[in-house]
């Protein structure tokens, strides 16, 4: 910087000693702060000690009511102001090391040896950008070191390094953000939109996991209704079967307690003729042999009309068919889950692995 080179070389007109933290006057000329301060705090009438240019007022008091707005919360106040009515500071120098109002900044853009001075935007703590260890304004970047930089510090400390501007520096450093941020922008619209997509394809889920539960019940409920449809079937030929061997069996029993009604009259007849001794009253009254004697029955007791084993047979392969096919539907549903899941954590990676 300009400044920096001046101040290498002219002393403070009021100290005599190397610049501390610069301040400019209208006339162009260069003070510390805290001389320049205490300068134009004596008398009404005052000169400038290096050019003898005459002032009626301080330089630092010359501020008019068209000076700028009053400094609020958060503003950068104008370091020429005076007390409590520091105005709003519009742009802050570097070479000065100061910020000022519109009023106090006129000099910088009237005063040629002003001119050249670089202005930012109003920022707070300028003393920072002042080297401590050479008190210059640090107005370059060391790429090696990544710090800022006076002219000094270049001359002692980084001899050989790779120094730029701190405007270069700026824009590589603002190009570079830039770029991360559209990048960002790119993963944070992709992570919206992934987002977006579970969303729907949860809803769409939600919406087949009812559908499936409502076939996969119906589908079940034709099996169990087959089921109780042919264990109905077996009941009802069972009572049928059973029914019709009883109604056989009790036809029988009638038939055999009819004969069995006969013959005991004919035995009641036959045992009143043995009695008796007239040989003639004997062959007159022998009883006819009833017709029963002659009818013969077969009968023998009935088995179970089922064998139970072999419905636990039966039952049994059902249940292992059933379970084995089952278990394949449980296994493909689950199966599908951890390939999805193997699918996003190949999917998943860091914002930054471009």
């Amino acid at each position: 910087m300009a400044f920096a080179n001046i101040s290498e070389e002219l002393p403070c007109s009021v100290c005599f000693e190397v610049f501390t933290m610069p301040r400019s006057t209208p006339c162009g000329c260069y003070y510390c702060r805290a001389c320049n301060s205490s300068f134009w705090c004596t008398g009404d009438m005052s000169h400038c000690p290096e050019c003898n240019e005459s002032f009626l007022t301080a330089p630092k008091q010359a501020a008019g009511e068209d000076g700028g707005s009053p400094a609020g919360p958060g503003d950068v106040p104008c370091d020429l102001c005076e007390g409590n009515r520091k105005r709003k500071a519009v742009k802050s120098c570097l070479v000065c090391v100061a910020s000022y109002c519109d009023a106090h900044l006129k000099p910088h853009r009237t005063v040629k040896k002003l001119k050249w001075h670089q202005l930012i935007n109003p920022v707070d703590s300028l003393e920072e950008r002042v080297c401590r260890k050479h008190n210059k304004v640090m107005e370059s970047f060391c790429k090696e070191d990544e710090c800022y930089v006076c002219s000094v510090c270049l001359k002692e400390d980084h001899v050989g390094h790779h120094i730029v501007s701190l405007e270069e520096e700026f824009k590589f450093r603002k190009t570079s953000l830039q770029l991360i941020k559209i990048h960002i922008d790119n993963v944070m619209n992709d992570k919206c939109s992934m987002v977006f997509r579970m969303d729907y394809s949860m809803m769409q889920s939600r919406q087949k996991e009812q559908e499936t539960k409502v076939e996969a019940n119906q589908a079940l409920a034709v099996v169990v209704a087959a089921i109780l449809s042919k264990r109905a079937k077996l009941m009802e030929v069972l009572e049928e079967k059973q029914e019709a061997a009883e109604q056989k069996d009790k036809a029988l029993k009638r038939q055999l307690w009819l004969e069995i009604a006969e013959l005991r009259q004919t035995s009641v007849k036959m045992e009143e003729v043995l009695k008796t001794e007239d040989e003639f009253r004997l062959l007159q009254n022998l009883p006819s042999i009833p017709s029963a004697t002659n009818t013969k029955h077969c009968y023998t007791e009935r088995k179970s009309l089922l064998q139970v084993e072999k419905v636990w047979r039966v039952g049994v392969k059902i249940e292992e068919t059933l379970n084995k096919h089952m278990d394949k539907i449980i296994r493909e549903v689950l199966q599908g889950d951890e390939e999805e899941e193997a699918f996003e954590e190949q999917q998943t990676g860091t914002p930054f692995d471009d």
